[in-house]
C-alpha cells in the first residue's frame, strides 16, 4: 500500500505516534464541539456524586428505592467520574478529554494485536480502523467505561498473542500470563464484560495447547489465580454490604425485568423511545413497590422472580423479544437515538459486511483465532437474553473492525497481483515479437 514519503521515513513507532495524535484530535473535537459537557446523567456519575457528598458508594435506583450501599457497577469507573466530579464539578470536560486520551491510546495495541494475528500490513489497517471508526471516535464523549473497556482488551488480546507462542513451563509464560490475569482484572473492574475475553482466551489456549495438566499449570492457573485475587477485594466488600455472594454487580435482574415488561420492545425503551420506567401504569408500579423489598441483592431475586413470571404469562412474547434483541445485535436499535444517525448506519453496515467477509476468510484458511469466536458467542449470550444497547456490542465492533482489515488486505494483494498480471502482459508480447524477429 503506497503512503506519503515522509510517512515511510518513519520508524513504526513514529507512525503510530502520528496516528494517535490524529486521532486524538478527533475524539478532542467531538469532546469541545459535540459532547454534552455539562448533564449529570447515567448511574457511575450518580453514584460518584453520592460518594462526593458524603453518602459513600451508594444507589437509589433512580429514586425507586432507599439511598443504600450499592454493587450495581463494578468501581473504577465510578471513582474515575468522582475524581473528575470533583476536579471540575459543573464542567465534565476534563474528564471527556482524558477518556479520549486513553481512547486513542488503543491504536497502539490495535497495531501490535493487527500484527500479530495476521501482518504487519493488518496492523496498519487495524490500527487506523479503530482511529477513525466514528463509534470507537464518539464512544468517550459518554459518561459510561466502553472506551476505556477497549483498550483493555486490546492490551489482554496483545498479551495473549504473545502467551500463545511462548512454550509452556518457562519463566516468561508464567509472567505473560499473569499480565493477562492482571489486565483482565483491570478490564472487569472497569466493565464486567471485559470477563468474556478472559474466558475466552483460557478456552482458546486448551484448545491450542497439549497436554491440559501442562497448560492449566503454565497458562491457566497464572490467569485465573492474578485475574481472582485483585477482584478479591471487591468481591469480599459486596459478601459483606449484601450478606451474599454477588457475581461482580447487580443489575443483571432489573435489566431482565425492564426488557420483558410488556411496553417493552426488548431492551429498556417503548416503541416511541421512551423509557419503559417512566411509562408503566400505576397499578403496576405500586404493585411492584409492594413487593420490592428493601435490600439491593434481595430486590434483584425480586425483579428476577418477576421477569420470569411475565415470560412464564407469555412464552412466545419473550421469544420475540430474543428475536428482536438478536436483530438488535447485528443491526439497529430501531427506539435508539443513533439508529437514524447516517454517518452510524453507514459505518456499521460497512464494518458488517467487510469484517464478516474478512473473518469468514480467515476461518475458512484455519487461521481463525478461537478467541474471536468464542468472544463473539459469549456477548451474544449475556445479552441477547436480557438487554441489548447499541454500546453493548462495542468489543464485537472491534472484532470486526479487525475483519475488515483483513478484508482491505486481501483485496489491496488482489489487486496488486492483477496490476503485475497487466504490467507483464506486454512485456511478454515484446519478447515474443522480438523471438520472431
Amino acid at each position: 500500500m503506497r503512503l506519503p514519503k515522509h510517512f515511510n521515513e518513519l520508524s513504526p513507532f513514529g507512525g503510530l505516534a502520528v496516528l494517535f495524535v490524529l486521532g486524538l484530535l478527533a475524539r478532542l473535537a467531538v469532546t469541545i464541539f459535540i459532547a454534552d459537557n455539562r448533564t449529570l446523567y447515567f448511574e457511575h456519575m450518580l453514584i460518584a456524586q453520592n460518594l462526593l457528598t458524603g453518602h459513600g458508594y451508594s444507589w437509589d435506583e433512580w429514586g425507586r428505592a432507599v439511598l443504600q450501599p450499592t454493587s450495581l457497577v463494578l468501581p473504577f469507573y465510578v471513582y474515575w467520574c468522582a475524581f473528575f466530579q470533583w476536579l471540575s464539578p459543573l464542567n465534565f470536560l476534563p474528564m471527556y478529554a482524558a477518556q479520549a486520551l486513553v481512547a486513542a491510546s488503543g491504536i497502539f495495541p490495535a497495531f501490535r494485536v493487527g500484527q500479530k494475528w495476521h501482518s504487519d500490513r493488518v496492523g496498519w489497517l487495524f490500527a487506523g480502523l479503530y482511529a477513525f471508526y466514528p463509534e470507537t471516535v464518539f464512544m468517550h464523549s459518554k459518561a459510561v467505561a466502553e472506551s476505556i473497556l477497549l483498550v483493555a482488551v486490546l492490551w489482554m488480546l496483545d498479551k495473549y498473542l504473545t502467551l500463545r507462542r511462548e512454550p509452556p513451563g518457562t519463566r516468561r509464560a508464567y509472567i505473560l500470563a499473569v499480565q493477562v490475569g492482571l489486565i483482565a482484572a483491570i478490564g472487569i473492574y472497569f466493565k464486567e464484560t471485559a470477563a468474556i475475553v478472559a474466558a475466552a482466551i483460557c478456552i482458546s489456549l486448551v484448545m491450542q495447547k497439549r497436554p491440559l495438566r501442562v497448560v492449566s499449570r503454565s497458562y491457566l492457573l497464572p490467569i485465573i489465580l492474578t485475574c481472582g485475587l485483585a477482584l478479591a477485594p471487591w468481591l469480599i466488600r459486596n459478601t459483606v454490604v449484601q450478606q451474599t455472594i454477588v457475581p461482580l454487580r447487580t443489575a443483571y435482574g432489573i435489566n431482565f425485568w425492564i426488557s420483558n415488561v410488556p411496553e417493552s420492545v426488548g431492551n429498556d425503551r417503548t416503541p416511541d423511545g421512551r423509557n419503559v420506567l417512566e411509562v408503566l401504569t400505576p397499578e403496576y408500579n405500586a404493585q411492584m413497590k409492594q413487593v420490592l423489598p428493601f435490600d439491593e441483592q434481595d430486590r434483584e431475586w425480586a425483579y428476577l422472580g418477576e421477569a420470569w413470571r411475565l415470560i412464564k404469562e407469555n412464552p412466545a412474547g419473550y421469544v420475540t423479544h430474543c428475536a428482536h434483541r438478536l436483530l438488535y445485535w447485528v443491526w439497529f436499535v430501531p427506539a435508539h437515538a443513533l439508529a437514524g444517525n447516517p454517518l452510524y448506519r453507514a459505518a456499521w453496515i460497512t464494518v458488517l459486511l467487510l469484517g464478516s467477509t474478512g473473518l469468514f476468510v480467515l476461518w475458512r484458511e484455519r487461521r481463525l483465532d478461537a478467541v474471536i469466536p468464542l468472544t463473539l458467542i459469549g456477548f451474544i449470550l449475556l445479552y441477547v437474553p436480557v438487554i441489548v444497547l447499541p454500546r453493548y456490542r462495542a468489543v464485537t465492533a472491534l472484532l470486526l473492525l479487525f475483519g475488515v482489515a483483513v478484508t482491505l488486505d486481501r483485496l489491496w494483494t488482489r489487486s496488486q497481483h492483477r496490476r503485475s498480471i497487466r504490467l507483464a502482459a506486454p512485456l511478454s508480447s515484446t519478447k515474443c515479437e522480438d523471438a520472431s524477429l
